[in-house]
Protein backbone atom coordinates (compact mmCIF):
# COMPACT_ATOMS: atom_id res chain seq x y z
CA UNK A 1 0.00 0.00 0.00
CA UNK A 2 2.89 2.35 0.75
CA UNK A 3 4.32 1.86 -2.75
CA UNK A 4 0.86 2.39 -4.27
CA UNK A 5 0.25 5.68 -2.44
CA UNK A 6 3.78 6.88 -3.16
CA UNK A 7 3.31 6.10 -6.86
CA UNK A 8 0.09 8.13 -6.97
CA UNK A 9 1.75 11.09 -5.23
CA UNK A 10 4.79 11.01 -7.51
CA UNK A 11 2.57 10.67 -10.60
CA UNK A 12 0.61 13.78 -9.65
CA UNK A 13 3.89 15.61 -9.00
CA UNK A 14 5.17 14.53 -12.42
CA UNK A 15 2.07 15.95 -14.11
CA UNK A 16 2.25 19.27 -12.26
CA UNK A 17 5.99 19.83 -12.57
CA UNK A 18 6.16 18.29 -16.04
CA UNK A 19 3.44 20.58 -17.34
CA UNK A 20 5.20 23.66 -15.98
CA UNK A 21 8.51 22.65 -17.54
CA UNK A 22 7.01 21.38 -20.80
CA UNK A 23 4.89 24.44 -21.53
CA UNK A 24 7.81 26.84 -21.05
CA UNK A 25 5.38 29.82 -20.98
CA UNK A 26 3.86 28.72 -24.29
CA UNK A 27 0.06 29.12 -24.55
CA UNK A 28 -1.15 25.73 -25.76
CA UNK A 29 -4.63 27.01 -26.57
CA UNK A 30 -5.13 30.29 -28.45
CA UNK A 31 -5.62 33.00 -25.82
CA UNK A 32 -6.62 35.61 -28.43
CA UNK A 33 -9.45 33.48 -29.83
CA UNK A 34 -12.88 33.90 -28.28
CA UNK A 35 -14.09 30.52 -26.97
CA UNK A 36 -17.37 29.04 -28.16
CA UNK A 37 -20.36 28.96 -25.83
CA UNK A 38 -22.57 26.01 -24.94
CA UNK A 39 -26.18 26.38 -26.02
CA UNK A 40 -29.41 24.43 -26.53
CA UNK A 41 -31.63 24.93 -29.58
CA UNK A 42 -35.09 26.12 -28.47
CA UNK A 43 -36.79 27.04 -31.73
CA UNK A 44 -35.94 26.80 -35.42
CA UNK A 45 -37.41 29.78 -37.21
CA UNK A 46 -36.66 29.26 -40.86
CA UNK A 47 -34.34 27.72 -43.41
CA UNK A 48 -33.59 29.76 -46.54
CA UNK A 49 -31.88 28.36 -49.61
CA UNK A 50 -29.55 30.66 -51.55
CA UNK A 51 -29.35 29.39 -55.13
CA UNK A 52 -26.45 31.68 -56.07
CA UNK A 53 -23.94 30.27 -53.61
CA UNK A 54 -25.60 26.87 -53.18
CA UNK A 55 -26.07 27.14 -49.43
CA UNK A 56 -28.81 26.94 -46.81
CA UNK A 57 -29.15 29.54 -44.04
CA UNK A 58 -30.88 28.28 -40.91
CA UNK A 59 -32.00 30.76 -38.23
CA UNK A 60 -32.76 29.42 -34.76
CA UNK A 61 -33.28 30.52 -31.17
CA UNK A 62 -30.88 29.07 -28.58
CA UNK A 63 -30.38 29.35 -24.84
CA UNK A 64 -26.80 29.90 -23.69
CA UNK A 65 -25.86 27.36 -20.99
CA UNK A 66 -22.33 28.53 -20.12
CA UNK A 67 -20.39 31.72 -19.51
CA UNK A 68 -21.49 35.04 -18.10
CA UNK A 69 -24.55 35.12 -20.39
CA UNK A 70 -25.86 31.78 -19.12
CA UNK A 71 -29.66 31.59 -19.42
CA UNK A 72 -29.84 34.24 -22.14
CA UNK A 73 -31.84 33.46 -25.30
CA UNK A 74 -30.10 34.53 -28.50
CA UNK A 75 -30.75 34.33 -32.23
CA UNK A 76 -28.25 32.22 -34.15
CA UNK A 77 -27.60 31.22 -37.72
CA UNK A 78 -26.19 28.13 -39.35
CA UNK A 79 -24.77 28.21 -42.87
CA UNK A 80 -24.78 24.84 -44.62
CA UNK A 81 -22.70 24.63 -47.79
CA UNK A 82 -24.72 22.30 -49.98
CA UNK A 83 -21.79 21.75 -52.36
CA UNK A 84 -19.85 19.76 -49.77
CA UNK A 85 -21.43 16.61 -48.42
CA UNK A 86 -19.47 16.78 -45.17
CA UNK A 87 -21.16 20.00 -43.98
CA UNK A 88 -22.77 19.82 -40.55
CA UNK A 89 -26.33 18.53 -40.38
CA UNK A 90 -29.14 21.02 -39.92
CA UNK A 91 -29.88 21.75 -36.26
CA UNK A 92 -33.08 20.52 -34.65
CA UNK A 93 -34.93 21.58 -31.50
CA UNK A 94 -33.22 20.19 -28.41
CA UNK A 95 -29.77 19.84 -29.97
CA UNK A 96 -26.78 20.84 -27.85
CA UNK A 97 -24.50 23.07 -29.89
CA UNK A 98 -21.49 25.36 -29.65
CA UNK A 99 -21.96 28.94 -30.85
CA UNK A 100 -19.71 31.96 -31.21
CA UNK A 101 -20.38 35.69 -31.33
CA UNK A 102 -20.77 37.32 -34.73
CA UNK A 103 -18.98 40.46 -35.86
CA UNK A 104 -20.79 43.77 -35.49
CA UNK A 105 -23.27 44.52 -38.22
CA UNK A 106 -24.48 40.96 -38.65
CA UNK A 107 -28.21 40.26 -38.74
CA UNK A 108 -27.94 37.65 -35.98
CA UNK A 109 -26.02 37.73 -32.69
CA UNK A 110 -24.36 34.32 -32.86
CA UNK A 111 -23.38 31.66 -35.37
CA UNK A 112 -23.32 27.88 -35.18
CA UNK A 113 -19.86 26.39 -34.60
CA UNK A 114 -20.28 22.67 -33.90
CA UNK A 115 -22.50 20.15 -32.21
CA UNK A 116 -21.54 19.41 -28.60
CA UNK A 117 -20.61 15.76 -28.98
CA UNK A 118 -18.51 15.28 -25.84
CA UNK A 119 -21.57 14.65 -23.65
CA UNK A 120 -22.37 11.45 -25.52
CA UNK A 121 -18.72 10.47 -25.47
CA UNK A 122 -18.55 10.96 -21.70
CA UNK A 123 -21.57 8.70 -21.24
CA UNK A 124 -19.83 5.96 -23.20
CA UNK A 125 -16.63 6.53 -21.22
CA UNK A 126 -18.47 6.24 -17.90
CA UNK A 127 -20.15 3.04 -19.08
CA UNK A 128 -16.74 1.63 -20.00
CA UNK A 129 -15.26 2.56 -16.62
CA UNK A 130 -18.21 1.05 -14.75
CA UNK A 131 -17.87 -2.23 -16.67
CA UNK A 132 -14.13 -2.19 -16.02
CA UNK A 133 -14.76 -1.83 -12.29
CA UNK A 134 -17.48 -4.48 -12.23
CA UNK A 135 -15.47 -7.10 -14.09
CA UNK A 136 -12.00 -6.14 -12.88
CA UNK A 137 -12.63 -5.42 -9.22
CA UNK A 138 -9.58 -3.97 -7.46
CA UNK A 139 -7.36 -4.49 -10.49
CA UNK A 140 -10.00 -2.84 -12.65
CA UNK A 141 -9.94 0.20 -10.35
CA UNK A 142 -6.15 0.35 -10.58
CA UNK A 143 -6.45 0.08 -14.37
CA UNK A 144 -8.74 3.12 -14.40
CA UNK A 145 -6.20 5.07 -12.32
CA UNK A 146 -3.29 4.10 -14.58
CA UNK A 147 -5.33 4.88 -17.70
CA UNK A 148 -6.12 8.35 -16.36
CA UNK A 149 -2.47 9.09 -15.60
CA UNK A 150 -1.44 7.78 -19.03
CA UNK A 151 -3.86 10.07 -20.88
CA UNK A 152 -2.93 13.04 -18.70
CA UNK A 153 0.79 12.48 -19.22
CA UNK A 154 0.29 12.71 -22.97
CA UNK A 155 -2.03 15.73 -23.00
CA UNK A 156 -0.65 17.64 -20.02
CA UNK A 157 3.08 16.99 -20.41
CA UNK A 158 4.07 15.52 -23.78
CA UNK A 159 1.91 17.57 -26.17
CA UNK A 160 2.75 20.93 -24.52
CA UNK A 161 6.44 20.01 -24.76
CA UNK A 162 6.04 19.39 -28.49
CA UNK A 163 4.11 22.63 -29.06
CA UNK A 164 6.59 24.74 -27.10
CA UNK A 165 9.42 23.64 -29.40
CA UNK A 166 11.34 21.49 -26.90
CA UNK A 167 13.32 18.33 -27.68
CA UNK A 168 10.63 15.83 -28.69
CA UNK A 169 13.00 12.85 -28.56
CA UNK A 170 13.80 13.50 -24.90
CA UNK A 171 10.19 14.08 -23.92
CA UNK A 172 9.11 10.94 -25.75
CA UNK A 173 11.51 8.85 -23.67
CA UNK A 174 10.44 10.65 -20.46
CA UNK A 175 6.73 10.14 -21.16
CA UNK A 176 7.12 6.47 -22.14
CA UNK A 177 9.26 5.81 -19.06
CA UNK A 178 6.65 7.39 -16.82
CA UNK A 179 3.85 5.37 -18.43
CA UNK A 180 5.75 2.08 -18.05
CA UNK A 181 6.80 2.59 -14.42
CA UNK A 182 3.50 4.11 -13.28
CA UNK A 183 1.32 1.47 -14.94
CA UNK A 184 3.26 -1.50 -13.61
CA UNK A 185 3.46 -0.09 -10.08
CA UNK A 186 -0.19 0.95 -9.90
CA UNK A 187 -1.67 -2.18 -11.46
CA UNK A 188 0.78 -4.86 -10.32
CA UNK A 189 2.96 -3.35 -7.58
CA UNK A 190 6.58 -4.30 -6.94
CA UNK A 191 6.68 -7.96 -7.90
CA UNK A 192 9.06 -10.13 -9.85
CA UNK A 193 6.77 -10.21 -12.88
CA UNK A 194 6.35 -6.41 -12.92
CA UNK A 195 10.12 -5.85 -12.60
CA UNK A 196 10.79 -8.32 -15.43
CA UNK A 197 8.08 -6.67 -17.55
CA UNK A 198 9.53 -3.21 -16.88
CA UNK A 199 12.99 -4.26 -18.04
CA UNK A 200 11.48 -5.81 -21.17
CA UNK A 201 9.37 -2.72 -21.88
CA UNK A 202 12.40 -0.42 -21.67
CA UNK A 203 14.27 -2.71 -24.03
CA UNK A 204 11.33 -2.81 -26.42
CA UNK A 205 11.11 0.98 -26.32
CA UNK A 206 14.80 1.25 -27.21
CA UNK A 207 14.35 -1.22 -30.08
CA UNK A 208 11.38 0.69 -31.51
CA UNK A 209 13.06 4.08 -31.11
CA UNK A 210 16.38 2.92 -32.55
CA UNK A 211 14.74 1.27 -35.56
CA UNK A 212 12.67 4.38 -36.23
CA UNK A 213 15.75 6.62 -36.22
CA UNK A 214 17.73 4.30 -38.48
CA UNK A 215 14.92 3.68 -40.97
CA UNK A 216 13.91 7.35 -41.09
CA UNK A 217 17.46 8.21 -42.09
CA UNK A 218 17.73 5.39 -44.63
CA UNK A 219 14.38 6.21 -46.27
CA UNK A 220 15.05 9.98 -46.12
CA UNK A 221 11.79 10.80 -44.37
CA UNK A 222 10.98 14.46 -43.76
CA UNK A 223 7.93 14.08 -41.49
CA UNK A 224 5.88 16.23 -43.89
CA UNK A 225 3.03 13.80 -44.45
CA UNK A 226 -0.07 16.03 -44.57
CA UNK A 227 -1.39 19.56 -44.07
CA UNK A 228 -1.20 19.23 -40.29
CA UNK A 229 2.54 18.69 -40.52
CA UNK A 230 2.89 21.88 -42.55
CA UNK A 231 0.87 23.88 -40.01
CA UNK A 232 3.14 22.64 -37.22
CA UNK A 233 6.10 24.34 -38.90
CA UNK A 234 4.26 27.68 -38.76
CA UNK A 235 3.70 27.70 -34.99
CA UNK A 236 5.43 30.56 -33.10
CA UNK A 237 7.63 28.28 -31.01
CA UNK A 238 11.04 29.14 -29.56
CA UNK A 239 12.59 26.63 -31.97
CA UNK A 240 11.05 24.95 -35.05
CA UNK A 241 9.19 21.70 -34.42
CA UNK A 242 11.14 18.70 -35.69
CA UNK A 243 8.72 16.73 -37.87
CA UNK A 244 10.96 13.66 -37.89
CA UNK A 245 10.83 13.74 -34.10
CA UNK A 246 7.03 13.77 -34.31
CA UNK A 247 7.21 10.58 -36.40
CA UNK A 248 9.60 9.07 -33.86
CA UNK A 249 7.21 9.91 -31.02
CA UNK A 250 4.13 8.59 -32.85
CA UNK A 251 5.76 5.23 -33.58
CA UNK A 252 7.33 4.80 -30.13
CA UNK A 253 4.28 5.80 -28.11
CA UNK A 254 2.01 3.77 -30.40
CA UNK A 255 4.10 0.63 -29.91
CA UNK A 256 4.78 0.88 -26.19
CA UNK A 257 1.26 -0.22 -25.25
CA UNK A 258 1.53 -3.46 -27.24
CA UNK A 259 5.04 -4.11 -25.92
CA UNK A 260 3.85 -3.61 -22.34
CA UNK A 261 0.91 -5.96 -22.89
CA UNK A 262 3.14 -8.72 -24.26
CA UNK A 263 5.78 -8.37 -21.55
CA UNK A 264 3.42 -8.42 -18.57
CA UNK A 265 1.37 -11.28 -20.06
CA UNK A 266 4.45 -13.46 -20.51
CA UNK A 267 5.96 -12.58 -17.12
CA UNK A 268 2.67 -13.26 -15.29
CA UNK A 269 2.16 -16.53 -17.17
CA UNK A 270 5.68 -17.73 -16.40
CA UNK A 271 5.23 -16.81 -12.74
CA UNK A 272 2.19 -19.08 -12.63
CA UNK A 273 3.98 -21.86 -14.52
CA UNK A 274 6.93 -21.64 -12.16
CA UNK A 275 4.72 -21.81 -9.08
CA UNK A 276 2.90 -24.90 -10.38
CA UNK A 277 5.97 -26.67 -11.74
CA UNK A 278 8.96 -25.54 -9.64
CA UNK A 279 11.17 -28.35 -10.97
CA UNK A 280 11.39 -26.84 -14.44
CA UNK A 281 14.85 -25.71 -15.46
CA UNK A 282 15.63 -22.23 -16.75
CA UNK A 283 15.75 -23.52 -20.32
CA UNK A 284 12.38 -25.20 -19.95
CA UNK A 285 10.82 -22.11 -18.36
CA UNK A 286 12.19 -19.91 -21.12
CA UNK A 287 10.83 -22.38 -23.69
CA UNK A 288 7.38 -22.03 -22.10
CA UNK A 289 7.68 -18.25 -22.41
CA UNK A 290 8.60 -18.55 -26.07
CA UNK A 291 5.58 -20.79 -26.68
CA UNK A 292 3.26 -18.30 -24.98
CA UNK A 293 4.86 -15.43 -26.89
CA UNK A 294 4.46 -17.12 -30.26
CA UNK A 295 0.74 -17.52 -29.62
CA UNK A 296 0.48 -13.83 -28.71
CA UNK A 297 2.61 -12.57 -31.60
CA UNK A 298 0.06 -13.26 -34.32
CA UNK A 299 -2.82 -11.47 -32.65
CA UNK A 300 -0.73 -8.52 -31.43
CA UNK A 301 0.76 -7.96 -34.89
CA UNK A 302 -2.73 -8.06 -36.37
CA UNK A 303 -3.86 -5.54 -33.75
CA UNK A 304 -1.16 -3.09 -34.80
CA UNK A 305 -1.81 -3.59 -38.51
CA UNK A 306 -5.58 -3.15 -38.23
CA UNK A 307 -5.26 -0.16 -35.87
CA UNK A 308 -2.94 1.77 -38.17
CA UNK A 309 -4.84 0.87 -41.33
CA UNK A 310 -8.14 1.82 -39.75
CA UNK A 311 -6.84 5.19 -38.56
CA UNK A 312 -5.78 6.25 -42.05
CA UNK A 313 -8.31 4.37 -44.16
CA UNK A 314 -10.04 7.41 -45.69
CA UNK A 315 -6.76 9.07 -46.66
CA UNK A 316 -5.45 5.81 -48.15
CA UNK A 317 -8.56 5.48 -50.33
CA UNK A 318 -8.14 9.04 -51.62
CA UNK A 319 -4.47 8.51 -52.40
CA UNK A 320 -5.16 5.18 -54.08
CA UNK A 321 -7.45 6.64 -56.72
CA UNK A 322 -4.97 9.44 -57.45
CA UNK A 323 -1.89 7.24 -58.00
CA UNK A 324 -1.34 5.32 -61.25
CA UNK A 325 0.55 2.36 -59.75
CA UNK A 326 0.83 0.51 -56.44
CA UNK A 327 4.57 1.27 -56.26
CA UNK A 328 3.95 5.01 -56.38
CA UNK A 329 1.28 4.68 -53.70
CA UNK A 330 3.51 2.67 -51.36
CA UNK A 331 6.40 5.11 -51.76
CA UNK A 332 4.38 8.14 -50.65
CA UNK A 333 5.69 9.38 -47.32
CA UNK A 334 2.27 9.19 -45.65
CA UNK A 335 1.87 5.53 -46.59
CA UNK A 336 5.48 4.59 -45.93
CA UNK A 337 5.23 6.13 -42.45
CA UNK A 338 2.19 4.01 -41.66
CA UNK A 339 3.98 0.89 -42.89
CA UNK A 340 7.01 1.84 -40.80
CA UNK A 341 4.80 2.11 -37.72
CA UNK A 342 3.43 -1.37 -38.33
CA UNK A 343 6.83 -2.99 -38.91
CA UNK A 344 8.62 -1.23 -36.05
CA UNK A 345 5.83 -2.02 -33.61
CA UNK A 346 5.76 -5.66 -34.68
CA UNK A 347 9.55 -5.87 -34.45
CA UNK A 348 9.39 -4.41 -30.94
CA UNK A 349 6.90 -7.10 -29.91
CA UNK A 350 9.00 -9.79 -31.56
CA UNK A 351 12.12 -8.78 -29.62
CA UNK A 352 10.19 -8.43 -26.36
CA UNK A 353 9.10 -12.08 -26.35
CA UNK A 354 12.53 -13.79 -26.01
CA UNK A 355 13.85 -11.00 -23.78
CA UNK A 356 10.96 -11.29 -21.32
CA UNK A 357 11.23 -15.07 -21.32
CA UNK A 358 14.96 -14.89 -20.62
CA UNK A 359 14.67 -12.34 -17.83
CA UNK A 360 11.83 -14.26 -16.16
CA UNK A 361 13.68 -17.58 -16.35
CA UNK A 362 16.70 -16.01 -14.63
CA UNK A 363 14.74 -14.15 -11.94
CA UNK A 364 12.26 -16.90 -11.09
CA UNK A 365 14.68 -19.81 -11.01
CA UNK A 366 17.24 -17.85 -9.01
CA UNK A 367 14.59 -17.31 -6.35
CA UNK A 368 13.64 -20.99 -6.35
CA UNK A 369 17.24 -22.04 -5.76
CA UNK A 370 17.43 -19.82 -2.70
CA UNK A 371 14.17 -21.27 -1.41
CA UNK A 372 15.35 -24.86 -1.91
CA UNK A 373 18.60 -24.09 -0.12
Amino acid sequence: MTVYILTIILSVAFLVVGNAVARNDFDVFGKDVEPALDAVVLEKHRAEYDDEIKSTRVTFLAEITSGENKGKNVTCEQIIDDVYIYSAKEVEIGDKVLIYSNAEGSETEYSFSEYRRTDSLFVLLIAFLVCLLLFGGKKGFNTVISLGFTVLSVFVVFLPACLSGQNIYVWTVITCTFIIVMTLLVVYGIKKQSIAAAISCFSGMLVCGGLTLVMSNIMKLTGMIDDSSYHLTLLPTSSPINLNAITFAAITIGAIGAVMDVSISISSSLQEVNSKAPNLSRVQLMGSGMTIGRDMMGTMANTLVLAYIGSSLAMTLVLMVNQPTLIELLNMELIITELLQILVGSFGILMTIPLTSLICSIMYKKTMKKTDA
